[in-house]
């Protein structure tokens, strides 16, 4: 990758993760993610995790939080903030 490509976001792959640890910084991580869903979820890359109906992105992104979350509260994770907007035209 050269410099004038914009990196959009960081693949959250274990090999990363642990890059991430290594760094060995102080003080809290906080994370935000601006998320825009499909109207209809994509299993594609992971077939084996398709629903036997389609659901939305945004319906598909609850599942995983309800999923994860409990690892998250394992290692004292918090939530501080979960917001809807309208669409913003895009």
């Amino acid at each position: 990758m050269n410099v004038t490509e914009l990196i959009r976001y960081i693949e959250p792959t274990q090999n990363n993760g642990m890059k991430f640890v290594r760094r060995n910084m102080e003080g809290s991580v906080f994370m935000l993610n601006l998320l825009r869903f499909r109207d209809i979820a994509d299993y594609t890359s992971h077939p084996e995790l398709t629903p036997n109906e389609p659901i939305s992105g945004a319906e598909a992104f609850d599942r995983y939080i309800k999923h994860a979350l409990p690892f998250y509260m394992k290692v004292r994770g918090r939530s501080f903030l979960w917001a809807m907007t309208s669409d913003c035209g895009h």
